[in-house]
């Protein structure tokens, strides 16, 4: 395999991976699918005394966070 050949094999494993990251984002906040995701982050959001570990995400319009912890989502 060619050096041309793995970064290739790389960027479509990327891609493959961004939109099933777009597509997860648009699910779970019901947005359009015209919505675009500038980036997502994994982070941690305290409420109250127990910190909620989960995914914030950045697009063109909105700053969502979601998470998923023992059974409660947030």
């Amino acid at each position: 395999m060619s050096l041309d050949e793995a970064n290739t094999s790389a960027q479509d494993i990327d891609s493959i991976s961004n939109r099933a990251i777009l597509h997860r984002f648009q699910k779970l906040f019901s947005l359009p699918r015209d919505e675009k995701l500038v980036n997502y982050y994994t982070c941690c959001y305290w409420k109250g005394k127990v910190p909620c570990q989960g995914q914030m995400y950045l697009s063109v319009n909105f700053l969502c966070f979601y998470s998923f912890i023992m059974g409660t989502q947030t």
